[in-house]
């Protein structure tokens, strides 16, 4: 049989492969349960355990509560000593 100019070969495009671990654990995570996201109860696990003084549970959630500096710069004044400035967020870059 031979097509026509324009039609596809497989109309029902190629099958869909197995989901891959991220859109599994995404699906798992956004599930609910008594209104409540998997997600919500994990973070307040985790929120919890570091109240509790879990250092590994804290550094977890750490870069979350407060993202580090993206860069440093040093800026001169009429002092002999260099001031370092911690600038947060943009996309800065020392000097």
């Amino acid at each position: 049989m031979k097509w026509q100019k324009g039609q596809s070969g497989n109309p029902k495009g190629r099958p869909k492969k197995g989901g891959c671990i991220s859109d599994i654990l995404q699906d798992l995570l956004a599930e609910k349960k008594n209104g409540t996201t998997r997600l919500r109860r994990l973070i307040e696990v985790y929120l919890k355990k570091a109240e509790d003084g879990d250092i590994d549970a804290f550094k977890a959630l750490r870069s979350y509560i407060q993202p580090e500096p993206r860069a440093a710069q040093l800026i001169e004044l009429n002092d002999p000593e260099p001031i370092r400035a911690i600038i947060r967020g943009g996309d800065a870059e020392p000097s």
